[in-house]
């Protein structure tokens, strides 16, 4: 089910391109040692969201590493990162990454 979770995030976020304010492009990242971030979102700014997609209703630790350490390489370009969830509300998890329900992609701030 991961899988399906992580390409139906790309999908919306694919679609939000056509009509955001924002401009961005949305990359997958993986490099040859197996450090893997689901989505990158790279602002016209230059600055990137990372973005990890787990079919879980709960998150741990591990979810936020490979966010953590990619962060880390960005410096100041990173402008944050969270780890999308089946979870009904958002959590802090660390400095600047958040763990939210999958449905933040679709729902407004407003609801």
């Amino acid at each position: 089910m991961g899988g399906l979770l992580e390409a139906f995030a790309a999908g919306e976020l694919i679609k939000q391109r056509t009509w955001s304010a924002e401009d961005f492009n949305g990359y997958h990242f993986r490099d040859r040692n197996g450090l893997e971030v689901d989505l990158a979102i790279e602002y016209a700014a230059g600055c990137i969201f990372l973005l990890a997609v787990k079919a879980s209703q709960s998150y741990r630790p591990e979810h936020t590493k490979a966010i953590r350490t990619l962060g880390a390489r960005l410096g100041s370009r990173f402008f944050g990162g969270a780890v999308l969830g089946l979870t009904e509300q958002g959590y802090l998890l660390g400095e600047k990454i958040y763990g939210l329900p999958l449905s933040v992609l679709w729902e407004s701030a407003a609801q």
